[in-house]
């Protein structure tokens, strides 16, 4: 498990930067935020989180 989160974890935390960085533009510009972006965002954040959670516990 640990192997698995070392692996995914940059991807994850590349993946939320990224998301995060185009929805505070849509946002400055005066646009919504489109669905897909608000799934990822919350998916990657939840996942991020998760991971923390089992780094700092188990």
């Amino acid at each position: 498990m640990d192997l698995l989160i070392f692996y995914i974890s940059p991807v994850l935390g590349f993946l939320f930067m990224l998301t995060l960085i185009m929805a505070l533009y849509r946002k400055v510009s005066g646009r919504s935020i489109q669905y897909s972006q608000k799934k990822i965002l919350m998916g990657s954040s939840m996942a991020l989180a998760a991971i923390i959670i089992y780094v700092n516990f188990f």
